[in-house]
């Protein structure tokens, strides 16, 4: 039996299921020291008295020999005397046993009914939000289509301060719908996808807004202003996001796998645990930005500006980095296994503990950077790049380098 199995038939021994069980036994064990159930008499074990299993009644017999007319006549006379007890075990099933389970089982199955009773609340609840989420989501492509008929965005030049003031009420509104929707995966990309269609995504200003969890799978985000944004946990797989202004914008554990992001501005953003798995991210500016946990294997990060960006225990395996900007990043604990850094600016970069197997360092600037209890560093590596006398390393990789040069121990 596995423990998923384990634990569904387990499922039901709730804390107060559990508690009632032990209240029973510690109830049945005081009832049985007070009132032992067996007895020792005449060296044997036998039941006790009270419990009225195996007590025989007491027979006496008495002999009498009568002599009449010479003759002798015996009398023998048989009594036979119940034993006096209390109440049997039978009554006391009866009078406590019974009446107890009975209590126990009506408070089991109240428990039920009261649980299955919170669960439909819940569904109830569940049906009811969503229903208003629906019809929220309807009043809004509904009174959006009046703008855009009414207004006739799409021929007005940008100029036009008509065009500015419908913009503002479509921001407002969509700000508010984005809200109203919480967690919403599927509703908040309906509206993304209304927006584009509508050719709106890119005109909007929608810093703040918040897409947390939204489904935007695939979809053209081009020029789209997300500064300040929230969108963690949200799909933005395969999507193109090039020229978005993201400063600032919270991506914690969103999907942005296969996402194309050339020349974002990502400075200061979250990516942390984020997925970028093959993302191209070619002169992107990610200043500052925290990438910690991050998974970006295969990304094309050339000409990037990463300067001071936290990318510690980052998965950078396979990745480009030709050119890249690195100058004081954290890479500590970062995986760089076949990472292309050719040409790289390392400068005041911590590597400590950091895979370099099989990594491409040459051309790479070492001015300062910290390399101590890298791993599987060789001395190949390290004489392609430059200014790898002013790089600092522990006394095991300076031995194990070989190295004949005067290097920073730091």
């Amino acid at each position: 039996m596995d423990l998923t199995s384990l634990t569904k038939k387990l499922a039901w021994l709730t804390p107060n299921k559990l508690l009632i069980g032990v209240i029973s036994i510690l109830v049945v064990a005081a009832i049985l020291v007070v009132f032992p159930p067996l007895t020792i008499q005449k060296g044997a074990w036998v039941w006790a008295d009270w419990t009225g299993l195996s007590s025989e009644p007491d027979v006496s017999i008495v002999t009498e020999t009568i002599e009449k007319n010479g003759e002798i006549t015996t009398i023998k006379r048989i009594t036979t005397k119940e034993p006096e007890s209390g109440a049997t075990l039978i009554e006391w099933v009866n009078t406590l046993i019974v009446p107890f389970s009975l209590t126990v089982l009506g408070a089991l199955f109240q428990q039920q009914q009261e649980k299955r009773a919170e669960e439909q609340a819940e569904l109830d609840k569940e049906i009811a939000n969503i229903n208003l989420c629906e019809e929220a989501l309807q009043a809004y492509f509904d009174r959006l289509a009046e703008l855009l008929l009414d207004k006739k965005l799409s021929i007005l030049s940008k100029d036009d301060p008509v065009q500015e003031v419908a913009l503002n009420v479509i921001r407002a509104r969509t700000l508010s719908i984005l809200r109203r929707l919480g967690e919403d995966r599927e509703r908040k990309g309906n509206v993304v996808r209304f927006l584009i269609d509508a050719e709106l995504m890119s005109k909007l200003n929608l810093s703040d807004a918040d897409f947390r969890n939204a489904d935007m799978a695939g979809i053209n985000l081009e020029d789209t202003d997300l500064r300040g944004a929230d969108l963690e946990n949200a799909d933005l797989s395969d999507s193109d996001l090039r020229g978005a202004k993201l400063e600032k914008a919270n991506l914690l554990n969103a999907n942005l796998a296969g996402i194309k992001l050339e020349n974002v501005d990502l400075r200061e953003a979250n990516l942390k645990n984020t997925n970028l798995m093959g993302a191209k991210l070619l002169n992107a500016n990610l200043r500052s930005t925290i990438l910690e946990n991050a998974n970006l294997s295969g990304a094309r990060l050339e000409n990037a500006n990463l300067r001071s960006a936290r990318l510690a225990n980052a998965n950078l395996s396979g990745a480009r980095l030709e050119n890249a900007s690195l100058v004081n990043a954290d890479l500590g604990g970062a995986k760089l296994e076949k990472t292309n850094l050719l040409n790289a600016n390392l400068s005041g970069a911590r590597l400590k503990n950091a895979n370099l197997l099989n990594a491409n360092l040459a051309g790479a600037d070492l001015r300062g950077a910290d390399l101590r209890d890298a791993v599987n560093m060789n001395a190949v590596q390290i004489e392609a790049a430059n200014n790898k006398t002013e790089a600092m390393y522990d006394e095991r990789s300076r031995q194990l380098l070989g190295l004949s040069l005067k290097i920073s121990s730091g």
